[in-house]
């Protein structure tokens, strides 16, 4: 069963990413980008053929040029890895200033 794992923009995601030693894909417009555990060249999404992307250990898929991003990670990726990009995921989140001190910065 896959799991999805939540960052609060593209920044966060690609900083988590490689701090665990996953490696990204190449980026193609809105197209998702592969994500393996280990040092690999990951082509576009729309160059791997069906087993290329079954092989790949998640997705990473992102709203809009700076975030959200959700990464999907299949059964097939390390747990240890998992684990760590999942506590990585949680640093970002609690690392985002709340509404109220956006506001505060504004004002």
């Amino acid at each position: 069963m896959s799991e999805q794992i939540h960052f609060p923009t593209e920044a966060a995601a690609q900083t988590a990413l490689k701090k665990t030693g996953f490696s990204l894909g190449t980026s193609q417009r809105d197209d998702p980008r592969g994500i393996m555990h280990g040092d690999f060249c990951i082509m576009k999404w729309r160059n791997l053929d069906a087993k290329d992307k079954e092989d790949l250990h998640g997705a990473h898929v992102r709203k809009f040029r700076d975030g959200p991003v959700t990464i999907t990670l299949k059964p097939n990726c390390p747990s240890r890895a998992a684990t760590a990009l999942r506590r990585a995921a949680a640093e970002a989140v609690a690392a985002q200033p709340t509404d109220h001190e956006r506001i505060a910065r504004v004002l």
